[in-house]
């Protein structure tokens, strides 16, 4: 009989009601008996119904029932098959068994089901406008619908498709079924137990309220929970799971991707859910409450915790892996970029490839490393080894309990040594050394400024000698003995307890002191003190700037002055055991010293100190309003100071330095020439290794830098780093509150960082009119250039007519060895933009015509 009624039961069925009773039964006889063997015998018909088949029962307008104890009591209803029971108005039941309407198991009583249809063997269709196609199918609450062999469907509204596709839950221990109201269930075995639920595919399940299953296998144990594909499970409260095998366990979380998970098994395969977890990516896992892990394989373990990238893992509460590869260890820990791995508390690695190893460690940059508790490393390549280390700066160093290391290529070693600077060196417990090329050997010692130098180096043995307790502040000042102190620019201290104190103050003999630019002290207990002072001869004295004690010759040799004393502006005491004092004094002759107003000291070793001081000459040192040093080893240090000649200083309000190894430093101040630094209020420095460091700082030339409020670099290596800081050119770098960063190889890195690169697009064809040694010819004009050897004609011809050049000799000129194979980077806008720019900065030669012509000009 079932198989007789396949196909769209409800389309093909639908009306039957309606039919004349004699159709259907003239039909049905007309099979000989295929309902049963008395289909053909009359049963019992009233109030209009037709009753056909052995005990069967029509009550009825236009009821219909056929088949063997066959009954159908309802208006317009249709009864078809052996045992059919059919209650209701304008029913449809086909099949053995089948039943329309819904008895009770105590009373036997009947309650009617109108406009429902049951066919199948066993078919029940219970409530109003239900529907149950299939074998044993079974569709309970208004408007259900069962279809497919043993389909159980409880619950208004409710659908089940598929074999043994259930909608409603059966409980065992009340033996009655609860149910799923507009739950659908679509799929063998597919199973949606409560109100709203969803599942579609084979073995799907869909337990929670409005919860989806989509997919074979897939769970949905919460309520608003979703599971999107083959065996995907999402348990807990609006918890989501989407792709195969994906698993979300606890309120809220989210499993999107091939095996993704949140919540952690154990080894019974039983889950610990993870509330507002998040794994998002092909086998992404996150543990732990509010934890997320997105990236292939990425695993986020800890409450809080994310990962995110391939391969990241983010392990320990609030713990942060950002990157592929990256790797978060500890609580609060974070990893960020490639490779990164922070391990400890709190411990933070922040670049590729970066390593933090303890805890409230940090590394920060590309292959940098912090390897113990509170530890920094910050910069490309920077390390720092021992506990409260701190190295910042690409390639800096720190090695030792406290040690610090700050500036690129800055190396610290020993318990709390300090390095600051580019390429400073320190080596020695409690050491410190500031300043870039700075180096420190000694313990307890202490050197600041470009290149200076504390301890000893034998170019014999290639090593060096500790000075331990020894001092060295300036650029190239240096400290060689035990005890000794040098401070200002190329000041030297060498003897026990020496002590330089100024621009290439030298300090030489036991107890020997230098103080002030060029001062010079020599021999032991020798003092000089004050810009350009002089004392020559154990036990002299020269004090005030410009003060002298000595005498120099016609050939500019100073004759010593034992015992001499020059005190005083513009002091003058030229003789052995002389002394000038007051403004404008001169001491001429062998340890003269002359102190005053207005006082001046012209031999070696003059001193003059006070208002208009004016000193000129080797070692010459001024201070005080207007003073002016104008010569060798000039420092001027007052107001309206001016130090103008190689190894100037000049420090305070409208200072000036303009010379080679200038430094001003002071309100106003203005450093123009090599080696130029400004510092102070409205500093100005604009020369080769121009640095400008205080308010208002400006930076124009190579290896520039500039920090502080205002800062501004333009030019090649610029550096600014500070408020407001900018730096445009070559190699331009902008660290801080509003930096900008604009030009080739520019970085900025800070607050409202802004970085803009332009390289011009050149025509290569242009380029390889020279060959590769003409281009390695160019280099080495490029290296003469630098050394102010006129260069520029043989550069043009080079540049503009490639074609009718002859080879040109080779300079003797020390250059690193170059291969074809070398310049093939440059070809393109590097090449040409060198040399424009070495040619500006570094000859001062006019090149942009012939430049022009070779980029434009074919």
């Amino acid at each position: 009989m079932q198989n007789l009624f396949t196909g769209n039961y409800f389309e093909f069925f639908k009306g039957v009601g309606d039919l004349p009773a004699q159709a259907i039964t003239g039909t049905l006889c007309g099979v000989g008996g295929l309902l049963s063997p008395g289909a053909c015998q009359k049963g019992t018909s009233t109030n209009g119904g037709d009753a056909q088949g052995k005990d069967s029962k029509a009550d009825g307008a236009g009821a219909i029932a056929k088949g063997d104890k066959a009954n159908v009591d309802g208006a317009g209803s249709v009864g078809i098959g052996a045992d059919v029971d059919v209650h209701g108005a304008k029913d449809v039941g086909i099949g053995s068994g089948a039943q329309v309407g819904k008895q009770d198991p105590a009373t036997k009583a009947w309650t009617n089901a109108d406009n429902a249809v049951a066919v199948g063997s066993n078919a029940k269709a219970q409530d109003n406008d239900t529907t149950a196609v299939g074998a044993n199918a079974v569709a309970a609450g208004k408007g259900a619908s069962a279809f497919g062999s043993g389909v159980d469907v409880h619950g208004a509204d409710g659908v089940g498709i598929g074999d043994k596709a259930q909608v409603g839950t059966y409980d065992e221990k009340q033996q009655k079924w609860v149910d799923a109201p507009k739950g659908v269930a679509i799929g063998s075995d597919a199973k949606a137990y409560s109100d709203h639920s969803t599942a579609i595919g084979p073995d799907a399940e869909a337990k929670g309220a409005w919860s989806m299953a989509d997919g074979p296998g897939a769970k949905a144990n919460g309520d608003h929970s979703a599971a999107v594909g083959p065996k995907a499970e999402a348990t807990g409260e609006g918890a989501m799971a989407s792709g195969w095998q994906a698993h979300a366990h606890g309120a809220g979380s989210n499993a999107i991707g091939e095996n993704a998970e949140t919540g952690t098994p154990d080894k019974d395969g039983m889950w610990k859910d993870a509330a507002g977890a998040i794994a998002l990516g092909r086998r992404a896992k996150a543990y732990d409450e509010n934890s997320m892990a997105m990236g292939t394989d990425a695993k986020a373990i800890g409450e809080g915790a994310k990962a995110s990238g391939t391969l990241a893992q983010a392990d320990g509460k609030h713990s942060n892996a950002d990157g592929a590869n990256a790797h978060a260890k500890g609580e609060d820990s974070s990893a960020r970029g490639t490779g990164a791995q922070a391990d400890g508390l709190r411990a933070i690695a922040d670049g590729t490839n970066a390593h933090a190893k303890g805890e409230d460690s940090s590394a920060r940059g590309t292959g940098a490393q912090a390897d113990d508790q509170r530890s920094i490393a910050d910069g490309t390549g920077a390390h720092a080894k021992g506990i409260d280390a701190s190295a910042r700066g690409t390639s800096a160093q720190a090695d030792g309990t406290g040690a610090n290391a700050d500036g690129a290529g800055a190396k610290a070693k020993g318990e709390h040594a300090l390095a600051v600077g580019p390429n400073a060196d320190v080596t020695g417990d409690k050491a410190a050394g500031v300043g870039p090329d700075v180096k420190v050997v000694g313990q307890n010692s202490f050197g600041a400024g470009s290149g200076a130098q504390v301890g000893t180096y034998d170019e014999t043995k290639k090593e060096w000698t500790a000075a331990n307790n020894a001092v060295a502040i300036g650029p190239d000042a240096k400290a060689h003995s035990d005890h000794s102190t040098a401070v200002g620019p190329e000041a030297d201290a060498t003897g026990e307890g020496a002590i330089a104190s100024g621009w290439k103050a030298s300090a030489s003999g036991k107890n020997a002191n230098a103080n002030g630019t060029d001062a010079d002290a020599s021999g032991d207990g020798a003092m000089a003190q004050g810009s350009k002072a002089h004392a020559h001869g154990a036990g002299s004295n020269a004090i005030g700037e410009n003060a002298e004690t000595g005498t120099v010759d016609e050939d500019g040799d100073w004759t010593d002055a034992a015992g001499a004393t020059a005190l005083g502006l513009r002091a003058k005491a030229h003789d052995e055991n002389s002394m000038a004092l007051g403004t404008d004094a001169d001491a001429t002759g062998e340890d003269s010293s002359a102190r005053g107003t207005g006082a001046q000291a012209d031999g070696q070793r003059a001193i003059a100190d006070g208002t208009k001081a004016h000193a000129k000459g080797i070692d010459a040192s001024a201070r005080g309003t207007s003073a002016q040093a104008d010569g060798l080893r000039a420092i001027a240090d007052g107001t309206n100071a001016h130090a103008k000649g190689e190894d100037s200083s000049a420090r305070g309000t409208g200072t000036q330095a303009d010379d080679q190894r200038s430094i001003a430093d002071g309100t106003g101040a203005h450093a123009k020439g090599i080696d130029a630094s400004a510092r102070g209020t409205s500093a100005q420095a604009d020369g080769l290794r121009a640095i400008a460091d205080g308010t208002n700082a400006r930076v124009k030339g190579e290896d520039s830098s500039a920090r502080g409020t205002g800062a501004q670099a333009d030019g090649q290596r610029a550096i600014a780093d500070g408020t407001k800081a900018y730096a445009k050119g070559i190699d331009a770098s902008a660290r801080g509150t509003s930096a900008q960063a604009d030009g080739l190889r520019a970085i900025a890195d800070g607050t409202n960082a802004h970085a803009r690169a332009r390289i011009p697009v050149l025509a290569e064809p242009e380029l390889r009119l020279m060959t590769s040694a003409q281009l390695l010819t160019v280099l080495v004009l490029m290296q003469r250039a630098s050394m102010r050897v006129p260069v520029a004609r043989p550069l043009k011809r080079m540049v503009c007519e490639p074609m009718r050049m002859a080879p040109m000799p080779m300079p003797r000129v020390r250059i690193p060895a170059l291969v074809e194979l070398e310049l093939k980077p440059m070809i393109s806008a590097r090449l040409p933009m060198a040399l424009k720019l070495t040619q500006k900065a570094s000859m001062r030669v006019p090149v942009a015509r012939p430049l022009k012509r070779m980029v434009c000009v074919p």
